[in-house]
């Protein structure tokens, strides 16, 4: 198998499938509007209605037919399956419009323009729905982000009451309360408010929460109470958290004066995707800074306490609180950022792109976002565009390692061995020394003919990390592969199909190492599960064909060539496969213990 395929430790994404609905598949879905009516009890309907609006005390809904009907639906099913939720939230809509009562359909429309940010026309329907009795466990939130953009802290705690009605988001119902009170001048009972909040979820879950502590330090600092503000934070330093909180944090230790708490905390908690040389900077210039506004604050809350119930509530439920965060302050780094991480789980990597590109390439979230855009671009083919990236990376951040390895990734995955190697060189010059550096060294190594170097890099990786399941699989396919030290490459591989046993490269390997070891037989067990976990890999299908042909199961081993070669991306390839069909495996490729 090609090997560099199994050692990626990027984004686990591939090339996007987005387009837009056509207008023939709008055409396509107009016909079958009895059995849409059949699954969907009332869905269809000839009802009249009134203009869209989006006015809270209006229905939106206009006339229509239930054609057109069944046909927007269908449509806005259809362009949920090609991830492209803009179109599906239109889709949605219009079906509403003639059926604009339906319960079902309603929460479906309402959910879809949350998820996609379109917070007025989703209070709207969640107006709607309330008039209806139509419950929703979200339905209230665009409705409250509206209110606390028109600073309306009265209806802000009205909604917010009515938010925490619903288990899963009784934490962020807390949270917007306390700080509405905040807001209304009654900063003791917002404190208060948050702390009850605080000893419900300990009793609830047996811990406290690193989020809801900040919080109230916070609010601490927003009424003045600075030295108590300081104080809480300070407790919190040694507490598990993640980046984004830890920033959060690590700003109010430094405003209030404790630079090198703050300083010891970002060094603890943030991963090598950071530019901590400039985070320290920003940090050393915080004491300028006045403390965030409110409503930073509560945008930041949204963000911190969605991914706080991102346990208890579904992943489209976080992304639409995403949103909900970014209707109130456009502009939030933190926003664009973890919105793009989830638009690229959903390979919508247009939008993903755009909020990428928007973050600020100087404030904390710069070497992140340059780092996301490098990945993008690598898991589209985008090879030249993804090194342009890491390169101005580099330039603002020279001394960082990791950057290095990235760069000879992405060169590695563009089979450009010498510059990789030098990139990686430099990395551990620059004091990046981990296993998966010795590793991705060590396969680009071997891809130069630089063996004795290449074997020395994998084993070090795994004297580094014994169980770096891509390390165990390409040393010992290599040794498989080239007839040499056999007994031992099986049980390498043997050890990285137990650690990802739903890796078809993996089992793959294992079962070609039975065949080179002259136990065919066994082997046709391991490889057609790998080509049932890897269907479409040409390579795999190919090994299983040869296993076929020598066990005289000629009628399938030709099946299978002729499978690879439809499977194929290389001409070097499909000689190789259409050779064995007109003269079988030569036995030149055929182990000695196989003859």
């Amino acid at each position: 198998m090609r090997q560099w395929q199994l050692l990626e430790d990027v984004y686990n994404v591939r090339a996007p499938y987005l387009k837009p609905l056509s207008t023939i598949y709008q055409i396509a879905f107009l016909g079958p509007t009895i059995m849409l009516a059949t699954i969907f009890s009332g869905c269809v309907s000839n009802g009249s209605g009134h203009a869209v609006s989006a006015s809270f005390d209006k229905p939106i809904s206009v006339q229509s037919t239930s054609e057109s009907s069944a046909g927007h639906f269908l449509a806005a099913r259809q362009a949920l399956y090609f991830n492209d939720i803009e179109q599906s939230a239109n889709f949605f809509l219009e079906t509403l419009r003639d059926d604009n009562d339906n319960a079902n359909l309603l929460r479906q429309t309402f959910m879809a323009q949350y998820y996609q940010g379109n917070i007025t026309k989703a209070a709207a329907l969640g107006r709607q729905m309330e008039q209806l009795n139509v419950s929703s466990a979200f339905s209230v939130e665009p409705a409250t982000a509206i209110a606390i953009q028109a600073q309306d802290w009265q209806a802000v705690r009205v909604l917010a009451s009515s938010i925490s009605e619903h288990s899963p988001s009784r934490w962020l119902s807390a949270l917007i309360n306390a700080w509405a009170f905040v807001a209304t001048g009654q900063g003791d009972a917002g404190i208060t408010h948050l702390t009850e909040s605080l000893e419900d979820r300990k009793r609830v879950s047996g811990s406290t929460n690193v989020d809801m502590e900040l919080h109230i330090a916070l609010m601490a600092e927003h009424l003045g109470q600075n030295e108590e503000a300081t104080k809480r934070g300070l407790k919190l330093i040694d507490a598990p958290m993640t980046p984004i909180t830890a920033l959060h944090l690590a700003s109010l230790l430094a405003r209030n004066g404790e630079n090198e708490s703050a300083k010891g905390l970002i060094d603890r908690r943030l991963n090598a995707s950071f530019n901590k040389v400039m985070i320290d900077k920003l940090l050393s210039e915080e004491t300028s800074h006045a403390a965030p506004s409110l409503l930073s604050n509560i945008v930041h809350g949204i963000v911190d306490f969605s991914m706080l119930e991102q346990g208890e509530s579904n992943q489209q439920m976080f992304v639409a609180r995403l949103q909900l965060a970014r209707f109130l302050d456009p502009k939030s780094d933190f926003v664009r950022l973890l919105l793009a991480q989830e638009q690229i789980k959903s390979k919508n990597y247009i939008e993903a792109v755009e909020n990428l590109s928007a973050i600020n390439v100087d404030g904390p979230l710069g070497q992140p976002a340059m780092v996301t855009l490098s990945d993008i671009a690598i898991d589209n083919g985008e090879f030249s565009e993804a090194a342009l990236i890491l390169h101005q990376a580099i330039a603002a951040n020279p001394q960082d390692g990791y950057l290095y390895k990235l760069l000879g990734d992405c060169y590695r995955r563009n089979t450009d061995y010498k510059k990789s190697k030098d990139a990686y060189k430099k990395a551990y010059k620059n004091g990046h020394q981990t296993s998966s550096l010795h590793r991705n060294l060590g396969i680009t190594l071997e891809r130069l003919n630089q063996t004795k170097d290449a074997e020395e890099q994998l084993k070090l990786a795994l004297k580094m990390n014994p169980d770096d399941a891509f390390a165990l699989n390409y040393l010992g396919y290599w040794w498989a592969d080239q007839g040499r030290n056999l007994e031992e490459a099986i049980s390498l591989i043997e050890r990285a199909v137990e650690l990802r046993p739903d890796s078809g490269y993996f089992v793959d390997s294992l079962g070609w190492v039975h065949f080179r070891l002259g136990n065919a037989k066994r082997a046709v067990r391991f490889l057609e599960q790998a080509t049932a976990l890897e269907p479409a890999d040409a390579e795999i299908t190919g090994h299983l064909g040869d296993v076929y042909w020598y066990l005289g199961r000629r009628d399938e081993a030709i099946f299978k060539w002729r499978l690879a070669i439809s499977l194929s991306k290389t001409k070097e390839e499909r000689i190789k496969f259409r050779s064995r069909i007109e003269t079988g495996i030569p036995s030149s490729e055929i182990s000695e213990k196989n003859q």
